[in-house]
């Protein structure tokens, strides 16, 4: 409560939820200030509406990195594999095995 009075903001300012969560004392001041750092911008305002975003973002300053980097690995390794396939292919193609 004191994070939040501090930055001059209200406990109507938070979601139900989290304001509920700020009332028992189960939210440390860092998660509410990152809430509020992370409501200045619109994707991550817009991203903080889905529960699950909100708490992972909230909870780990790199989850969108760890995203971005299992996405990045992951088309990596589907483009590699499409021109193995397509090589191989092409050689049975070219040797006449087809």
């Amino acid at each position: 409560m004191l994070v939040i009075t501090e930055l001059g903001k209200s406990l109507e300012s938070l979601p139900a939820d989290l304001a509920e969560a700020v009332k028992a004392g189960r939210v440390p001041g860092s998660i509410v200030k990152r809430f509020f750092e992370l409501q200045k911008s619109s994707v991550f305002r817009w991203l903080l509406n889905f529960g699950g975003f909100r708490e992972r973002l909230l909870a780990d300053d790199l989850f969108l990195a760890k995203v971005a980097m299992e996405c990045g690995v992951g088309i990596f390794t589907k483009v590699k594999f499409s021109f193995h396939i397509n090589f191989y292919f092409d050689s049975l193609y070219q040797y006449g095995a087809t």
